[in-house]
């Protein structure tokens, strides 16, 4: 409609021409300024008809009134149709006539008709119309249901995972026990088309030992080990890494990780640069650990880090470890078999009235592993080997105690998903402070991660 109306406006622009040109007569000397004038206006009058028809008034992104389905009509008026989850359900090409558009169908021969209303909608030869969309977002959001089940390959084929339906899964080949999740129809350039979530079960070497020691030891173990993954899946990258938190959620830890990558994780796309959100799980002595993996541009990765969560919570792989740690004797002095004599002192209870204290000291589990109750709840100290308990009740490290996980940083008040110019991140570790992923060969298969398969 706006297009014809176009048209008409300008015939009678051009009618109005040709009358002022009859009604002056004769050209003379005198009237060439005046043609010149004319010729400039006849020439931008075809400037602005060409401008005008350059782009057909139906390109562009449409929805249907009534029903959620989307048209999509490129500049070569080629067409596709999509439903609400973003499958392309039908396709074609679409034609100008002068009551408005026959639309075909790939594979069929007879057209539809398809209409211009007054308000600017398309409308079907069925009479159902079609309203503008400024933007083609079928995008996943965080607050969609996840409706679709994808079951993982190789060891772990046993164990699915919900993802909302506007997602696409893909097992990857090149890396074990891992799916990856994508938009199913995305513009492509868009933010949303260079962003990833990947899940993935790793194995983990000689660490179960000390992840069953409380919370503590717990949280320094899987720091040191989400440092390692991080530097293994994306060392050629990274940027800068910008620190973690850790929760102990009773059945399972959880360790998240946040690190900007260098935007050539994407080949050609021409991005400075990316977030990465890594989130491990630990669910006990399995000999492997989940990973979810979010790798997005600053704008959208909130969102994709918020779909990855919710999707991670309805892994099927569970089992009954309890991140509790062992009992504590119920009186100093009296825990029954290989618990050492042990020094029992008062310790004020913050908070509370000037005469309340509680009982803390040092004891020994039937492992022969070294715990110290504050008063709250134990903590683990050492192992046996790495420690003792004096006669005395007070506990001393050996000469030749062992295994540590390095220092590590935490970060509570960092805004995760703000630009990296709004927050003072050179405190933080350079990549180059961690070591070469080719360090950490137990995890395998991490070379392979990446580039060409984003």
């Amino acid at each position: 409609m706006k297009r014809r109306f176009k048209r008409a406006l300008s015939i009678i622009v051009a009618l109005i021409l040709a009358l002022s040109l009859i009604a002056c007569g004769s050209k003379s000397s005198d009237d060439d300024d005046d043609d010149e004038e004319v010729e400039e206006v006849d020439e931008d009058y075809e400037e602005a008809a060409e401008a005008v028809d350059e782009t057909p008034f139906c390109v562009g992104y449409w929805k249907y009134d009534d029903y959620p389905i989307y048209l999509v009509i490129a500049d070569d008026l080629q067409w596709v149709a999509y439903d609400d989850s973003g499958n392309a359900s039908y396709r074609g090409n679409i034609e100008e006539n002068r009551d408005g558009y026959l639309m075909y169908y790939e594979g069929e021969s007879e057209p539809e008709e398809v209409g211009v209303t007054e308000d600017g909608k398309l409308i079907d030869q069925d009479g159902s119309t079609l309203s503008r969309m400024e933007k083609f977002d079928l995008n996943a959001s965080m607050n969609d249901k996840l409706t679709e089940v994808a079951y993982f390959p190789g060891k772990f084929e046993a164990f699915s995972i919900n993802y909302p339906s506007r997602l696409e899964a893909k097992p990857r080949t090149d890396l074990a026990n891992t799916l990856m999740f994508s938009q199913r129809t995305v513009e492509n350039g868009s933010p949303d088309y260079y962003s990833n979530i990947l899940v993935t079960f790793q194995p983990l070497v000689d660490v179960d030992q000390y992840m069953g020691k409380g919370a503590a030891l717990a949280q320094k173990c899987m720091g040191y080990l989400l440092n390692n993954a991080m530097n293994a899946f994306y060392g050629p990258y990274i940027k800068n890494i910008i620190g973690s938190d850790f929760q102990d959620m009773g059945s399972y830890y959880r360790i998240t990780g946040y690190m900007w990558l260098d935007g050539s994780v994407y080949p050609d796309s021409g991005l400075d640069q990316v977030l990465g959100v890594v989130q491990m799980r630990y669910f006990g002595p399995t000999g492997y650990a989940m990973y979810g993996i979010t790798i997005a541009p600053v704008d959208v990765v909130e969102n994709y880090y918020g779909i990855c969560l919710n999707m991670l919570d309805t892994c099927t792989y569970k089992t009954d470890w309890s991140t509790a740690p062992k009992v504590v004797p119920k009186q100093a002095g009296k825990n029954k078999g290989k618990t050492k004599q042990k020094k029992v002192t008062k310790k004020k209870v913050t908070g509370s009235d000037p005469g309340d204290y509680v009982d803390t000291f040092y004891w020994t589990d039937e492992d022969g592993d070294i715990w110290y109750w504050n008063g709250y709840e134990n903590v683990f100290q050492s192992f046996g080997s790495d420690g003792y308990i004096d006669d005395d009740g007070e506990y001393y490290e050996s000469n030749d105690a062992g295994w540590d996980t390095g220092d590590y940083e935490y970060q509570d008040d960092y805004d995760l998903f703000s630009d990296p110019g709004d927050n003072d991140i050179d405190e933080w570790s350079d990549p180059g402070d961690y070591s070469d992923a080719g360090d950490y060969d137990d995890y395998g298969g991490y070379d392979d991660f990446g580039d060409d398969d984003w």
